[in-house]
């Protein structure tokens, strides 16, 4: 459960978790669909966020496959 009150400064302004939280999840799912549903890659002209954050341009799995 997410703590609605919980909040950190970030960028210089106070950010509730829930946001952050909230804000990654719609990134993640950006970029999924652009893998498996889209181009087959992260689309960078339409998630330039996404891109910037997560794009690996060797191709390499990030993590325990």
């Amino acid at each position: 459960m997410k703590d609605l009150d919980y909040t950190m400064n970030l960028r210089g302004q106070d950010t509730s978790a829930a946001a952050v939280y909230d804000a990654l999840i719609q990134s993640i799912n950006k970029v999924y669909d652009d893998v498996i549903n889209g181009p087959g890659f992260i689309d960078q002209s339409t998630h330039a966020e996404e891109y910037h954050l997560f794009n690996n341009p060797f191709g390499v799995i990030d993590g325990p496959w």
